[in-house]
């Protein structure tokens, strides 16, 4: 019988403060749709998204706040006014992880 190997799946990434390394960035100017990738020096990844556009096509100003305060405290640098979203990769960005236990809304079986 032939032995399948098995990957060590999901894991959370444990609560605390944490350094991660943006590794990459993708904006859908279209839909203004932003996603951040970072990194753990462990390897683990985590992914922000953010929508800077709400469904009738104008700027999101909830989204566009927390993404400006993202992107201007991993440049260090809070005179921004504009950026190219790819300079966001390389820089480091400090962030407290938590984590919430909610309730599933959907019925087993």
């Amino acid at each position: 019988m032939a032995k399948i190997g098995l990957s060590e799946g999901f894991t959370l990434i444990p609560k605390g403060t944490h350094v991660f390394k943006i590794v990459e960035v993708k904006y859908k100017e279209d839909f203004g749709k932003m996603e951040i990738v970072m990194q753990l020096a462990s390897g683990q990844k985590h992914t922000e998204r953010f929508s800077l556009l709400n469904a009738d096509g104008e700027p999101n100003q909830g989204g566009l706040n927390a993404f400006s305060y993202f992107a201007k405290t991993a440049l260090n640098d809070y005179t921004l006014t504009e950026i190219d979203h790819e300079e966001l990769v390389g820089h480091y960005i400090r962030c407290e992880v938590d984590h919430e236990e909610v309730e599933s809304n959907k019925n087993s079986g």
